[in-house]
Parts: C-alpha cells; structure tokens; sequence
C-alpha cells in the first residue's frame, strides 16, 4: 500500500471515529449533529493536528455535497413545482430578496469587495432543504399546515439555488469582470443549464423509465444505476462548465419524475450522511483559528 493511501485510510478512520464520538457526546446534550461534526473537525484539525487536507479527502468530501443536492432533486418532482403554490411562490421571492439585499448591504458595510458581498449575499440567503425536512420528519409535523408550508418554501429555495449558482459560475471569482466577460460567461451558464435541463428532463420522460424499471427488480441494481445516473450528469454539467452541485441537482430532478424515486430516496439517504458528515468535518478541519482575534468583531 503507497504512503497516500495508507495516509488517506488514517484519515477517513480519525474522522469517522471522531464524528462518531462527537455525535453522541452531542446527543447528550441536546446539540445539533451538524454542530458536533464541524467541532470534531476542528479538534482533528487546527485542535490537534492530527488530520491534514489532501486532494482525496477533499473529493471524498464534495461527494456529500453532490448526493445531497442530489437527494434534495429527488424531491423535486414536476408535480410538487406545480403545487408550490402562490404561497411559497411569494414568502420564497421575498425571503431571497431580502435576505439577499440585507446580506449585500452589510457585506459592502463591513469593507467587503463587490464580488466578495455578493458571494457572501448569496451564502447567508439559503438553507438546507434536508436538514429542514428531516426535522420537521423527527418531530412529525411534514403532514400539518406549517409543516406543508415550510417545505413547499424549501423546496420554491431550491429552485432560486440553481439560478444563484448558475449566476455565480458566470460570475467567477476575479476581482473585476468586464460587462462583455460578464455577459459572456452568463449566457454560457445559462445555456448549459438549459440545455442540461432539457436533456435531463426528456431523459427522464423518453430514457430513463423502462431501464429504471427493469433496475428495480433489484435494489442493488437500481441503486448503482441511480449513483450512475447521477456521476453522468454531473460530468456533462462539468463539460457545460456548471458546478457539480448542478448537475446533481438535475439528475435528482430527472429521477424524481420516476415512481421508484421514494425508495432511491430511503436507499441512498445513508449514503449521503456519511459522505456529508466527512464533508462538514473536513469543513472543520480548514478552519483557521489563527485568524478569529482579527475578524472577530
């Protein structure tokens, strides 16, 4: 076994049992798993020292982020957009654009660059659809009226992510983007996703239902197909120059429109908390403490 591998296996085993070990002491009293796994990365990391970041474990890491958005467009059937309702329509158009303006504002405030409040704007304007599903799912309130709401709210949030992120990958992260650039590397964004709707979409319609229904025969089958479908679209995503997290999204969306997308769901949802958790303990981690006596205030 070379050094990296054995380096990378170390790795992978002092978070897994540090996350572990944190998301009871969490459960104990009471603390979000989220919280606990962003603690135990930092005592791996800056606390100890014990893990350090490489390119592997870093991949390793954005695969839950592209099974959850992934999970997240499972969601996400063509009839649920129909339902979303004017409700959810409106508190979702004003919830972005407040939250967002707030957080630009306070941003250039702060002495911020334009392009930095504007990332900055559209981090502090979304949450995470699952983190909110499964909570109102422990507590068991996604049948009552609020609950109804607030996942239709999500998942109206959800649709205005991939517009932000298509955004922000024709943005880039260069200081000063002439308007022709700007203009430029928008319209191949927006032109990627559309066509990478459209073919998920049809796919979805014309492809993916007999193969899927053969697949689903088996669970096994089905599952490494669905993981497939997945990693196809995200590489064509990558070809369109869009984000990996797009490109799962559609691919979630495509799926979501087949009558097996319930179980995918419950079958890849283990999946996806593991590779999250190593993903917010590698966030941990990065952090660097050093820095919090100069960007406390």
């Amino acid at each position: 076994m070379h050094a990296s591998e054995l380096t990378l296996l170390l790795n992978l085993g002092f978070i897994v049992i540090t996350a572990a070990v944190f998301a009871f002491l969490g459960k104990l009293v009471k603390m979000p798993s989220i919280v606990a796994y962003i603690l135990a990365g930092m005592v791996l990391g800056p606390g100890l020292g014990i893990v350090q970041l490489d390119h592997s474990l870093e991949l390793i890491s954005e695969l839950g982020i592209a099974l959850l958005l992934f999970l997240v467009g499972l969601e996400l059937s063509l009839q649920k957009i129909k339902d979303l309702g004017r409700v959810a329509l409106i508190l979702g158009g004003l919830q972005v654009v407040f939250t967002a303006s707030g957080g630009f504002l306070i941003s250039l405030l702060m002495g911020f660059g334009l392009m930095e409040a504007v990332f900055l704007a559209a981090t502090v304007t979304f949450s995470s659809t699952v983190v909110v599903i499964k909570l109102l799912d422990q507590k068991g309130a996604t049948g009552r009226l609020f609950g109804r709401i607030a996942i239709s709210l999500f998942l109206a949030q959800d649709i205005v992510v991939i517009i932000g992120l298509t955004i922000l990958s024709g943005l880039g992260s260069g200081e000063s983007i002439e308007l022709l650039e700007l203009a430029k590397g928008l319209g191949v964004a927006f032109g990627g996703m559309i066509v990478l709707l459209l073919a998920t979409l049809l796919a979805s319609r014309y492809v993916l239902p007999k193969p899927f229904a053969w697949a689903s025969r088996s669970p096994d089958t089905v599952f490494i197909w669905a993981l497939c479908w997945c990693f196809l679209v995200v590489l064509l995503a990558h070809q369109f120059h869009l984000s990996v997290e797009i490109g799962a999204f559609l691919a979630g969306i495509a799926i979501a429109q087949l009558p097996i997308h319930e179980d995918l769901h419950r079958r890849l949802h283990p999946l996806m908390t593991f590779f999250v958790a190593v993903f917010l303990v590698t966030l941990g981690v990065k952090m660097d403490l050093s820095v919090l006596g100069e960007i406390w205030g």
